[in-house]
Parts: structure tokens; C-alpha cells; sequence
């Protein structure tokens, strides 16, 4: 059950709360200009990194394709045991 002192303190709340979030919008727009550089970098950074990465991950697996395995028979060792195969 909720007293009139409760509905005082609901309606004081929501209006904390939203002088709050004006101020804090305030402050973030002001803040902004100095911001947008940095976030602008950052994504720049990000694309870069990400192609970057992929070009690599193209290079190491075209030069592990021609390489021959070091022991053939590794893989064969390694996986699950058919049944009715001979181990080794």
C-alpha cells in the first residue's frame, strides 16, 4: 500500500531523476566536440586493424597450404578411433 508521503517521494524521484539526466546530457554535449576526434580514430583504428588482420590470416593459411605435414600420419593418430581399425 502506498501513502501520500510515498507519491510525495515518486513524483520528488522522477524529478531528480530527470534534472539529472538534463544535466548529464549538458555536460556530454559540451564534452562532445573535444570527443568526436577520438571516436572518429578509434573506428578508423578498428577498420584498419580488422583488414589488416585479415590480409595476415590470408597469408599464414596460403603458406601453411604449402607446406607438407611434418608427420603424415599425425591427424589419423589424433582423431577418433573408427571401429574395427587397428591402432598403432
Amino acid at each position: 500500500m502506498v501513502r501520500p508521503a510515498g507519491f510525495a517521494a515518486l513524483a520528488l524521484g522522477a524529478e531528480v531523476r530527470q534534472r539529472v539526466r538534463r544535466r548529464l546530457t549538458r555536460s556530454w554535449l559540451r564534452r562532445l566536440p573535444s570527443v568526436v576526434p577520438l571516436l572518429f580514430g578509434a573506428g578508423i583504428g578498428a577498420t584498419v586493424n580488422r583488414r589488416d588482420t585479415g590480409r595476415l590470416a590470408m597469408q599464414v593459411r596460403a603458406d601453411l597450404r604449402t607446406r607438407p605435414p611434418a608427420d603424415r600420419g599425425y591427424w589419423a593418430a589424433a582423431g577418433p578411433a573408427v571401429e574395427g581399425e587397428v591402432i598403432r
